[in-house]
């Protein structure tokens, strides 16, 4: 036992524990996985930096699995066949992840690459070699390079609102309705205006 206790001292002599994630700045890495630094508190999506936790927590960012046994929507099992997208609740499916945001949804059609190191890939589509690119994601399918490409700027829009609303900004990627504003979006844009008072 003594020899035990005095082994892992000298491991952690020679190899002293990390800070606390909390003390140290992760936003290189943040950038690189789509992640969260909790130090700078902020996160990054295919490049878009989001200083809002509630929208970032409401991406979805990776999906998660879906039992179809469990699925009891049939727009939901027709899409969750054809990697398409139920409408009726808003969720989208991608190899058998299910997606709360049409933004990751569309962003997990295509292939997460790094870009070399301090340059970014223009957000574009080249008919000559069928490739696109949109954020840190390849496509080779022109509509989905195009889907994603309009939620990325969507979540753009998001990200710059979430300073004034952090409840706008998650029903803009979500077409949700906000509950603090009580305004419905729809593809990222209000379809009315704040609810009417009840008399």
């Amino acid at each position: 036992m003594i020899a035990l206790v005095l082994r892992l001292s000298i491991l952690l002599m020679v190899h002293p524990p990390e800070e606390h994630p909390a003390d140290v700045c992760r936003c290189v890495e943040a950038r690189a996985i789509d992640g969260w630094c909790p130090k700078c508190e902020v996160g990054y999506y295919g490049g878009v930096k989001i200083k809002s936790i509630m929208l970032f927590e409401a991406l979805d960012l990776h999906g998660h699995e879906i039992d179809p046994a469990k699925t009891r929507c049939e727009s939901c099992k027709a899409a969750l066949k054809s990697g398409g997208f139920c409408e009726e609740c808003h969720m989208g499916f991608i190899n058998g992840r299910g997606y709360f945001s049409r933004v990751c949804y569309s962003m997990a059609k295509g292939d997460q690459v790094r870009p070399p190191p301090g340059q970014s890939y223009a957000e574009r589509w080249c008919p000559d070699c069928r490739t696109g690119h949109v954020g840190n994601r390849e496509f080779h399918g022109q509509d989905d390079c195009a889907g994603a490409a309009h939620w990325m700027a969507v979540l753009r829009r998001a990200a710059e609102k979430a300073d004034e609303c952090a409840s706008c900004a998650t029903a803009m990627i979500s077409d949700g309705r906000c509950f603090r504003c009580r305004v419905q979006y729809r593809d990222g844009v209000p379809v009315q205006g704040p609810a009417s008072p009840k008399p």
